[in-house]
Protein backbone atom coordinates (compact mmCIF):
# COMPACT_ATOMS: atom_id res chain seq x y z
CA UNK A 1 0.00 0.00 0.00
CA UNK A 2 3.04 2.40 0.51
CA UNK A 3 4.53 1.85 -2.36
CA UNK A 4 1.33 2.57 -4.13
CA UNK A 5 0.94 6.05 -2.32
CA UNK A 6 4.29 6.87 -3.37
CA UNK A 7 4.05 5.37 -7.31
CA UNK A 8 0.26 8.06 -7.03
CA UNK A 9 2.71 11.17 -5.75
CA UNK A 10 5.53 10.30 -8.28
CA UNK A 11 2.66 10.25 -11.23
CA UNK A 12 0.75 13.38 -10.09
CA UNK A 13 3.59 15.46 -8.77
CA UNK A 14 6.47 16.97 -11.23
CA UNK A 15 9.96 15.73 -9.97
CA UNK A 16 11.89 18.90 -10.57
CA UNK A 17 9.60 21.38 -9.15
CA UNK A 18 6.83 19.19 -6.56
CA UNK A 19 3.99 21.32 -8.27
CA UNK A 20 1.43 19.33 -10.01
CA UNK A 21 2.47 17.42 -13.07
CA UNK A 22 0.75 18.01 -16.82
CA UNK A 23 -2.31 15.85 -16.49
CA UNK A 24 -3.31 15.90 -12.56
CA UNK A 25 -2.57 19.96 -13.35
CA UNK A 26 -5.41 19.07 -17.15
CA UNK A 27 -7.45 17.32 -14.26
CA UNK A 28 -7.61 20.13 -11.75
CA UNK A 29 -8.78 22.42 -14.51
CA UNK A 30 -11.53 20.44 -15.53
CA UNK A 31 -12.83 20.51 -12.15
CA UNK A 32 -12.78 24.18 -11.69
CA UNK A 33 -14.44 24.73 -15.42
CA UNK A 34 -17.12 22.06 -13.96
CA UNK A 35 -17.51 23.88 -10.90
CA UNK A 36 -17.28 27.18 -12.70
CA UNK A 37 -20.42 26.01 -15.09
CA UNK A 38 -22.61 24.97 -12.27
CA UNK A 39 -22.09 28.38 -10.36
CA UNK A 40 -21.80 30.84 -13.17
CA UNK A 41 -18.91 31.54 -12.55
CA UNK A 42 -15.11 32.10 -14.18
CA UNK A 43 -11.54 30.92 -14.29
CA UNK A 44 -8.84 32.24 -15.13
CA UNK A 45 -5.73 30.31 -16.75
CA UNK A 46 -1.93 32.05 -16.84
CA UNK A 47 0.60 30.10 -18.43
CA UNK A 48 4.33 31.04 -17.70
CA UNK A 49 7.47 30.59 -19.75
CA UNK A 50 11.04 31.25 -18.27
CA UNK A 51 13.01 33.77 -20.67
CA UNK A 52 16.52 32.26 -22.27
CA UNK A 53 15.97 29.24 -20.08
CA UNK A 54 17.29 26.78 -23.09
CA UNK A 55 20.43 29.13 -23.12
CA UNK A 56 21.36 28.87 -19.83
CA UNK A 57 20.41 25.09 -19.63
CA UNK A 58 22.70 24.22 -22.35
CA UNK A 59 25.33 26.80 -20.96
CA UNK A 60 25.25 26.03 -17.02
CA UNK A 61 23.96 22.50 -16.93
CA UNK A 62 21.04 20.54 -16.41
CA UNK A 63 21.60 20.14 -13.09
CA UNK A 64 21.97 23.95 -12.65
CA UNK A 65 18.57 24.01 -15.27
CA UNK A 66 16.40 21.93 -12.73
CA UNK A 67 17.06 24.89 -10.02
CA UNK A 68 16.45 27.20 -11.74
CA UNK A 69 12.79 26.05 -12.54
CA UNK A 70 12.58 24.55 -8.94
CA UNK A 71 13.27 28.22 -8.04
CA UNK A 72 11.15 29.94 -10.48
CA UNK A 73 7.60 27.53 -9.40
CA UNK A 74 8.69 28.66 -6.42
CA UNK A 75 8.19 32.14 -6.58
CA UNK A 76 5.52 31.70 -8.72
CA UNK A 77 3.86 29.75 -5.54
CA UNK A 78 4.66 32.60 -3.48
CA UNK A 79 2.46 35.57 -5.08
CA UNK A 80 -0.61 32.38 -5.76
CA UNK A 81 -3.78 32.45 -3.66
CA UNK A 82 -4.53 29.62 -1.46
CA UNK A 83 -7.05 27.74 -3.84
CA UNK A 84 -4.95 28.63 -6.89
CA UNK A 85 -3.63 25.37 -8.56
CA UNK A 86 0.12 25.76 -9.76
CA UNK A 87 1.45 22.71 -11.88
CA UNK A 88 4.31 22.66 -14.55
CA UNK A 89 3.74 21.84 -17.92
CA UNK A 90 6.68 20.76 -19.46
CA UNK A 91 10.26 22.25 -19.97
CA UNK A 92 10.32 25.92 -18.54
CA UNK A 93 6.50 26.34 -18.82
CA UNK A 94 4.44 26.58 -15.84
CA UNK A 95 0.34 27.43 -15.49
CA UNK A 96 -1.78 28.76 -12.71
CA UNK A 97 -5.77 27.94 -12.30
CA UNK A 98 -7.41 30.59 -10.88
CA UNK A 99 -10.98 29.41 -10.01
CA UNK A 100 -13.52 32.57 -9.51
CA UNK A 101 -11.17 34.83 -10.87
CA UNK A 102 -11.68 38.10 -12.41
CA UNK A 103 -8.98 39.35 -15.40
CA UNK A 104 -8.38 41.96 -13.00
CA UNK A 105 -7.46 39.22 -10.47
CA UNK A 106 -5.38 37.47 -12.83
CA UNK A 107 -3.25 40.85 -14.20
CA UNK A 108 -2.52 41.70 -9.93
CA UNK A 109 -1.33 38.19 -9.57
CA UNK A 110 0.90 38.25 -12.40
CA UNK A 111 2.80 41.26 -11.84
CA UNK A 112 3.14 39.79 -8.61
CA UNK A 113 4.19 36.41 -9.79
CA UNK A 114 6.87 38.21 -12.37
CA UNK A 115 8.65 40.07 -9.53
CA UNK A 116 8.88 37.32 -7.53
CA UNK A 117 11.02 35.20 -10.45
CA UNK A 118 12.21 38.57 -11.20
CA UNK A 119 14.11 38.46 -7.36
CA UNK A 120 15.50 34.89 -8.04
CA UNK A 121 18.93 34.65 -9.16
CA UNK A 122 19.80 32.27 -12.50
CA UNK A 123 22.88 30.03 -12.22
CA UNK A 124 24.83 32.94 -14.03
CA UNK A 125 24.39 35.36 -11.10
CA UNK A 126 21.35 37.11 -13.25
CA UNK A 127 17.96 37.38 -12.34
CA UNK A 128 15.71 34.99 -13.95
CA UNK A 129 12.59 36.64 -16.22
CA UNK A 130 9.54 35.09 -17.36
CA UNK A 131 6.65 36.09 -19.57
CA UNK A 132 2.71 35.52 -19.30
CA UNK A 133 -0.49 34.93 -20.87
CA UNK A 134 -3.40 35.32 -19.88
CA UNK A 135 -7.04 33.52 -20.78
CA UNK A 136 -10.45 33.57 -18.92
CA UNK A 137 -13.23 31.30 -19.10
CA UNK A 138 -15.83 31.06 -20.47
CA UNK A 139 -15.20 34.74 -22.08
CA UNK A 140 -12.58 33.85 -24.02
CA UNK A 141 -12.90 30.15 -24.29
CA UNK A 142 -15.85 27.12 -24.17
CA UNK A 143 -13.63 24.53 -23.09
CA UNK A 144 -10.46 22.96 -21.72
CA UNK A 145 -8.33 22.67 -24.73
CA UNK A 146 -9.88 25.96 -26.40
CA UNK A 147 -8.77 27.94 -22.63
CA UNK A 148 -5.53 26.06 -23.21
CA UNK A 149 -4.94 27.23 -26.65
CA UNK A 150 -6.28 30.63 -26.16
CA UNK A 151 -3.59 30.91 -22.97
CA UNK A 152 -0.97 29.88 -24.71
CA UNK A 153 -1.46 32.58 -27.48
CA UNK A 154 -1.41 34.91 -25.47
CA UNK A 155 2.11 33.81 -24.15
CA UNK A 156 3.60 33.34 -27.01
CA UNK A 157 2.08 36.44 -28.44
CA UNK A 158 3.93 38.31 -25.42
CA UNK A 159 6.73 36.32 -26.04
CA UNK A 160 7.16 38.32 -29.72
CA UNK A 161 5.79 41.43 -28.44
CA UNK A 162 6.65 42.05 -24.68
CA UNK A 163 9.43 40.16 -23.38
CA UNK A 164 9.06 40.18 -19.58
CA UNK A 165 5.92 41.13 -19.56
CA UNK A 166 1.88 39.59 -20.21
CA UNK A 167 -0.94 39.17 -22.72
CA UNK A 168 -4.23 39.00 -22.14
CA UNK A 169 -6.04 37.35 -24.73
CA UNK A 170 -7.47 39.12 -26.95
CA UNK A 171 -9.26 37.01 -30.45
CA UNK A 172 -8.66 40.57 -32.48
CA UNK A 173 -4.90 40.71 -31.60
CA UNK A 174 -3.92 37.07 -31.01
CA UNK A 175 -4.91 34.34 -33.30
CA UNK A 176 -5.68 31.06 -33.47
CA UNK A 177 -2.72 30.49 -35.75
CA UNK A 178 -0.18 32.43 -33.03
CA UNK A 179 -1.37 29.43 -30.61
CA UNK A 180 -0.99 26.75 -33.47
CA UNK A 181 2.57 27.49 -34.60
CA UNK A 182 3.81 27.66 -31.14
CA UNK A 183 2.56 24.23 -30.22
CA UNK A 184 3.96 23.03 -33.33
CA UNK A 185 7.28 24.44 -32.13
CA UNK A 186 6.77 22.73 -28.67
CA UNK A 187 6.25 19.47 -30.46
CA UNK A 188 9.44 19.75 -32.32
CA UNK A 189 11.45 21.16 -29.15
CA UNK A 190 10.17 17.98 -27.46
CA UNK A 191 11.44 15.88 -30.14
CA UNK A 192 14.98 17.87 -30.20
CA UNK A 193 15.04 17.10 -26.11
CA UNK A 194 14.07 13.63 -26.33
CA UNK A 195 16.86 12.80 -29.24
CA UNK A 196 19.39 14.93 -27.54
CA UNK A 197 19.13 13.18 -24.23
CA UNK A 198 19.79 9.99 -26.17
CA UNK A 199 23.25 12.09 -27.96
CA UNK A 200 24.17 12.74 -24.78
CA UNK A 201 23.39 8.99 -23.35
CA UNK A 202 26.04 7.77 -26.21
CA UNK A 203 28.75 10.23 -25.78
CA UNK A 204 28.78 9.14 -22.14
CA UNK A 205 29.67 5.58 -22.85
CA UNK A 206 32.73 6.89 -23.67
CA UNK A 207 34.81 9.19 -21.04
CA UNK A 208 36.66 10.26 -23.85
CA UNK A 209 33.76 11.89 -26.33
CA UNK A 210 31.48 12.39 -23.76
CA UNK A 211 31.31 16.03 -24.19
CA UNK A 212 31.70 15.82 -28.39
CA UNK A 213 28.38 16.29 -29.72
CA UNK A 214 27.43 19.52 -27.82
CA UNK A 215 31.26 20.99 -28.59
CA UNK A 216 30.60 19.72 -32.67
CA UNK A 217 27.27 21.64 -32.20
CA UNK A 218 29.02 24.65 -30.75
CA UNK A 219 31.46 24.55 -33.61
CA UNK A 220 28.78 24.21 -36.66
CA UNK A 221 26.35 27.09 -35.28
CA UNK A 222 29.86 29.35 -35.41
CA UNK A 223 30.64 28.19 -38.73
CA UNK A 224 26.87 28.57 -40.09
CA UNK A 225 26.83 31.93 -39.13
CA UNK A 226 30.64 32.70 -40.69
CA UNK A 227 29.00 30.93 -43.53
CA UNK A 228 25.89 33.75 -43.82
CA UNK A 229 23.78 31.14 -42.90
CA UNK A 230 19.78 32.05 -42.20
CA UNK A 231 18.82 31.84 -38.41
CA UNK A 232 16.84 28.95 -38.85
CA UNK A 233 19.31 27.09 -41.09
CA UNK A 234 21.51 27.28 -37.89
CA UNK A 235 19.45 26.09 -36.02
CA UNK A 236 18.88 22.89 -37.35
CA UNK A 237 22.64 22.62 -38.12
CA UNK A 238 23.04 22.67 -34.38
CA UNK A 239 20.63 20.08 -33.98
CA UNK A 240 22.26 17.65 -36.43
CA UNK A 241 25.29 18.65 -35.14
CA UNK A 242 23.66 16.82 -31.95
CA UNK A 243 22.56 14.06 -33.16
CA UNK A 244 25.45 13.52 -35.52
CA UNK A 245 26.97 10.54 -33.86
CA UNK A 246 23.72 9.41 -32.09
CA UNK A 247 23.80 5.85 -34.07
CA UNK A 248 26.72 4.77 -31.76
CA UNK A 249 23.84 3.83 -29.69
CA UNK A 250 24.44 0.55 -32.16
CA UNK A 251 27.85 -0.15 -31.69
CA UNK A 252 28.83 -2.10 -28.88
CA UNK A 253 30.79 -0.81 -26.02
CA UNK A 254 33.68 -3.31 -26.74
CA UNK A 255 34.68 -1.93 -30.03
CA UNK A 256 33.36 1.78 -28.79
CA UNK A 257 35.99 1.56 -25.76
CA UNK A 258 38.58 -0.56 -27.59
CA UNK A 259 42.11 0.94 -26.81
CA UNK A 260 44.16 -0.83 -29.50
CA UNK A 261 43.77 -0.34 -33.52
CA UNK A 262 40.23 -2.06 -34.06
CA UNK A 263 40.13 -4.79 -36.70
CA UNK A 264 38.80 -4.58 -40.14
CA UNK A 265 35.16 -6.38 -39.11
CA UNK A 266 34.66 -3.79 -36.02
CA UNK A 267 35.94 -0.68 -38.68
CA UNK A 268 33.09 -1.82 -40.76
CA UNK A 269 30.25 -2.42 -37.25
CA UNK A 270 31.69 1.47 -36.21
CA UNK A 271 30.76 2.56 -40.14
CA UNK A 272 27.88 1.24 -39.51
CA UNK A 273 26.43 4.14 -37.09
CA UNK A 274 26.05 6.91 -39.80
CA UNK A 275 23.26 4.94 -41.32
CA UNK A 276 21.77 3.86 -38.08
CA UNK A 277 22.13 7.62 -37.43
CA UNK A 278 20.15 8.45 -40.02
CA UNK A 279 16.91 6.10 -39.16
CA UNK A 280 16.90 7.37 -35.84
CA UNK A 281 16.59 10.87 -36.72
CA UNK A 282 14.21 10.23 -39.50
CA UNK A 283 11.89 8.18 -37.36
CA UNK A 284 12.38 11.62 -35.00
CA UNK A 285 10.50 13.30 -37.53
CA UNK A 286 13.58 15.19 -38.70
CA UNK A 287 13.50 14.05 -42.37
CA UNK A 288 15.64 17.50 -43.50
CA UNK A 289 18.66 16.45 -41.03
CA UNK A 290 18.71 13.13 -41.59
CA UNK A 291 20.33 13.03 -44.76
CA UNK A 292 23.16 15.24 -42.90
CA UNK A 293 23.99 12.78 -40.12
CA UNK A 294 23.99 10.04 -42.77
CA UNK A 295 26.85 11.35 -44.90
CA UNK A 296 28.84 13.51 -42.46
CA UNK A 297 31.89 10.99 -43.19
CA UNK A 298 32.28 11.38 -46.50
CA UNK A 299 35.23 12.70 -48.31
CA UNK A 300 35.04 15.46 -50.76
CA UNK A 301 37.49 13.05 -52.92
CA UNK A 302 34.77 10.48 -53.32
CA UNK A 303 36.46 7.93 -50.67
CA UNK A 304 34.28 8.33 -47.59
CA UNK A 305 31.32 6.82 -46.44
CA UNK A 306 28.28 4.91 -46.51
CA UNK A 307 27.83 6.00 -49.88
CA UNK A 308 31.24 7.34 -51.50
CA UNK A 309 29.75 10.32 -52.33
CA UNK A 310 32.12 13.51 -53.91
CA UNK A 311 32.10 17.17 -53.79
CA UNK A 312 29.24 18.78 -54.23
CA UNK A 313 27.18 15.52 -54.46
CA UNK A 314 27.59 15.52 -50.68
CA UNK A 315 24.87 17.40 -48.93
CA UNK A 316 26.12 21.05 -47.96
CA UNK A 317 25.53 20.40 -44.41
CA UNK A 318 27.11 16.84 -44.08
CA UNK A 319 30.67 18.99 -45.84
CA UNK A 320 30.22 21.42 -42.63
CA UNK A 321 29.90 18.78 -40.00
CA UNK A 322 32.90 16.41 -41.23
CA UNK A 323 35.02 19.98 -40.49
CA UNK A 324 33.84 20.43 -37.26
CA UNK A 325 33.53 16.98 -36.53
CA UNK A 326 37.28 16.47 -37.32
CA UNK A 327 38.51 19.23 -35.23
CA UNK A 328 36.97 18.32 -32.63
CA UNK A 329 37.93 14.84 -33.18
CA UNK A 330 41.41 15.85 -33.41
CA UNK A 331 41.97 18.13 -30.55
CA UNK A 332 40.33 15.93 -27.87
CA UNK A 333 42.45 13.33 -25.89
CA UNK A 334 41.82 9.40 -26.89
CA UNK A 335 43.17 6.12 -25.08
CA UNK A 336 45.44 5.22 -28.21
CA UNK A 337 46.69 9.26 -28.82
CA UNK A 338 47.38 12.55 -27.16
CA UNK A 339 45.18 15.63 -28.03
CA UNK A 340 46.35 17.91 -31.37
CA UNK A 341 47.19 21.63 -30.44
CA UNK A 342 44.58 23.69 -32.32
CA UNK A 343 46.69 24.56 -34.20
CA UNK A 344 48.56 21.42 -35.66
CA UNK A 345 45.07 20.85 -36.76
CA UNK A 346 43.83 23.21 -38.19
CA UNK A 347 46.98 22.58 -40.11
CA UNK A 348 45.91 19.31 -40.64
CA UNK A 349 42.52 20.61 -42.03
CA UNK A 350 44.43 22.67 -44.20
CA UNK A 351 46.34 19.54 -45.82
CA UNK A 352 43.01 17.79 -46.96
CA UNK A 353 41.39 20.75 -48.72
CA UNK A 354 39.85 19.03 -51.63
CA UNK A 355 40.62 15.50 -50.58
CA UNK A 356 39.01 15.03 -47.59
CA UNK A 357 37.05 18.85 -46.88
CA UNK A 358 35.53 21.06 -49.14
CA UNK A 359 37.56 23.86 -49.91
CA UNK A 360 35.78 26.73 -49.55
CA UNK A 361 34.04 25.56 -45.99
CA UNK A 362 37.39 24.04 -44.43
CA UNK A 363 39.03 27.57 -45.04
CA UNK A 364 35.78 29.62 -43.72
CA UNK A 365 36.71 27.19 -40.72
CA UNK A 366 40.74 27.92 -40.55
CA UNK A 367 39.92 32.27 -40.98
CA UNK A 368 37.15 31.37 -38.16
CA UNK A 369 39.55 29.58 -35.41
CA UNK A 370 42.37 31.53 -36.82
CA UNK A 371 41.13 34.56 -35.03
CA UNK A 372 40.20 32.68 -31.87
CA UNK A 373 43.86 30.75 -32.30
CA UNK A 374 47.46 31.50 -32.16
CA UNK A 375 48.61 29.90 -35.26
Amino acid sequence: MLENRRLLTMLSTDPVTGLHAYRPFQDALQTELDIADRNGGTVALVMFDIDGFRGLNEECGHEAGDAALKAAGDAIACAVRSSDVVGRLGGDEFAVIMGGASLENAERFVVRALSEIRAVKGPSGAPLQATAGIALYPVHAGGRGELMRCAAGSLFWAKRHDRGGFAVYDPKVITALDAKDEIEQLEVETQVRAVRALAVAVDARDAATQFHSKNVALLATELGRELGLPHEHVRRLEIAALLHDVGKIGVSDRVLRKRGPLTAAEVMHVREHSVLGERIVRSSGFDDIAPWVRHHHERYDGTGYPDGLRGEGIPFEARLLAVCDAFDAMTSERPYRFAMSPSAALHEIDCCIGSQFDPEIAEAFIALMGRKTPM
